[in-house]
């Protein structure tokens, strides 16, 4: 990776943070539960917009201060305006509909790399804002990356519109685990085995769901000395 590269996507992270939190009022919580960049882990965040997708993997870079993150979208999102083309240039992992095995596959690869990956268990859109049920398919790849869990629910952004100022949102990252994987999965108890897991992880993440406004609350900012 060239440091020009490196510098751009460092300077368009800080133009995000910015805009979520000075521009607008999002607060991002617990980013002290960031694993360092040597350490690649499955974030894995509630979806209610295509705000989170840029949001969390820029807390990320600007903690870690390394491009060691991607995020797994929809490809539908990369021929958006503007915010498709920022995507694009952040490596996103594309997921097409009807493919799944060939983004799970890059998924993979990118963790055996050692990169971290950004992925929305529920795989679409919440409509409502609330939390949907996990895909089976998130469970095979806790199983199969075998690395540590981060758990982040965002609340906030479904209402959000590109200019609008003063905007409010809220990111809580949660404190990483490891997945409880038996040690022996028999062909009859996979398919219980796998939801099982992908819905402990939408558990963990609705536990972080604020109980009470918490928009006055200070934001933390990310350590960005580099």
């Amino acid at each position: 990776m060239s440091p020009l590269y490196l510098l751009y996507i460092k300077f368009t992270c800080w133009c995000v943070w910015h805009y979520l939190t000075t521009l607008n009022r999002c607060q991002f919580i617990g980013l002290e539960h960031i694993p360092p960049a040597t350490s690649p882990a499955l974030f894995l965040a509630n979806h209610i917009s295509q705000y989170e997708t840029l949001a969390i993997p820029a807390a990320v870079v600007l903690n870690q201060r390394r491009f060691s993150i991607r995020a797994a979208a929809k490809e539908e999102l990369l021929h958006a305006p503007v915010i498709g083309w920022i995507m694009r240039s952040f490596k996103i992992i594309p997921v097409k509909r009807g493919r799944a095995a060939k983004a799970f596959a890059s998924i993979i690869s990118h963790v055996q790399q050692g990169i971290s990956v950004m992925i929305f268990p529920e795989g679409t859109r919440s409509k409502d804002g609330k939390l949907g049920s996990a895909n089976r398919g998130m469970g095979k790849l806790m199983i199969d990356t075998g690395v540590p869990i981060v758990p982040i629910h965002v609340s906030g952004f479904r209402d959000w519109k590109p200019f609008r100022l003063g905007q409010r949102a809220i990111v809580r990252f949660g404190v990483p685990y490891i997945p409880a994987i038996p040690e022996e999965i028999t062909p009859e108890a996979e398919r219980a085995v796998l939801q099982k897991l992908a819905d402990d992880a939408m558990a963990t993440i609705a536990q972080l769901a604020p109980a009470v406004d918490a928009t006055h609350s200070p934001t933390l900012i990310p350590n960005s000395d580099s």
